[in-house]
C-alpha cells in the first residue's frame, strides 16, 4: 500500500530503518543521534561534535570520554540487572 501511495517512500525510509536496526544492536548514544538526524532530514556526514572551535584531538577526546561513560553505565546496568536476578 505503501509502494502505491508513493513510490519512492520505501527507499527514503530505508536509511532511516538502518539506522533504527543499528541504533538497538548497539544500544549506544552516538547511532540514536544519527538516527535522529536522518529523521529529521539532516546530514548524517556531520560529525557528533561539530565545532570549529574543537581541535580534531578534542573532538577524539570527547569521543572516548563519551564511549567510556557510555560502557561504564552499560556495565552497571548489567550488575544491576544481574543482581535482581540473583
Amino acid at each position: 500500500m505503501l509502494r502505491e501511495l508513493c513510490p519512492d517512500a520505501i527507499e527514503r525510509m530505508r536509511p532511516i530503518w538502518a539506522a533504527a536496526d543499528e541504533a538497538l544492536r548497539v544500544d549506544s548514544v552516538p547511532h540514536l543521534v544519527r538516527l535522529a538526524r536522518l529523521q529529521h532530514g539532516e546530514s548524517v556526514e556531520k560529525p557528533l561534535a561539530a565545532r570549529p572551535d574543537r581541535t580534531a584531538s578534542e573532538v577524539e577526546k570527547r569521543r572516548e570520554a563519551s564511549r567510556d561513560y557510555y560502557l561504564r553505565r552499560k556495565a552497571r546496568r548489567a550488575a544491576e540487572l544481574a543482581a535482581r536476578e540473583a
